[in-house]
């Protein structure tokens, strides 16, 4: 399962191509175990299904080229939506600057990411897509509160991606 952050602290600074990129590597990775994706946005007012439960990638490519990028970030309605489809197999990967702005069940945007990032029981891979330049480090506390498995996204390469989510998903 995908969450990819596709708000306007991805637009603006014109790293939504890098994103993409790494989920399309994931994506191949994960289609080699013979998986079926869900890939959830997270931008505007709430997260959105993009594809629900699919094995076919040409399906989950087309959602990705036309992802809309612009707006707020709903992290954690996002990954309220994703703890939804959380079952025995799953694995999640969630790309993300940790940008939380956008309430769902308090006034706190962050304590209410944090909230369902701790919900989600299993398997995680979080790819930290934040500017280094102006980190504020909640990426990792995101991966922290989900006992995921935190990557920079500069850091990832193709080899590396089927390791990584073969690590989280043992």
């Amino acid at each position: 399962m995908f969450i990819v952050d596709s708000s306007g602290s991805h637009a603006v600074q014109e790293r939504m191509s890098l994103v993409k990129g790494a989920v399309k590597g994931l994506l191949q990775a994960g289609l080699e175990r013979h998986d079926e994706i869900v890939v959830i946005a997270c931008r505007g007012g709430a997260g959105t299904v993009l594809v629900g439960p699919t094995p076919v990638l040409a399906d989950v490519e087309r959602a990705l080229e036309y992802l809309p990028t612009g707006g707020r970030t709903p992290l954690a309605h996002s990954l309220e939506l994703a703890a939804t489809y959380v079952s025995d197999p799953a694995v999640v990967v969630i790309v993300t600057d940790g940008h939380a702005n956008v309430p769902s069940r308090t006034d706190d945007p962050w304590a209410d990411t944090l909230t369902a990032a701790s919900s989600i029981r299993c398997p995680s891979l979080l790819v930290d897509s934040e500017d280094p330049q102006q980190s504020t480090g909640k990426p990792r506390q995101l991966a922290d509160a989900m006992r995921a498995i935190h990557v920079r996204l500069a850091d990832l390469d193709q080899a590396s991606v089927l390791r990584l989510i073969q690590e989280a998903a043992v």
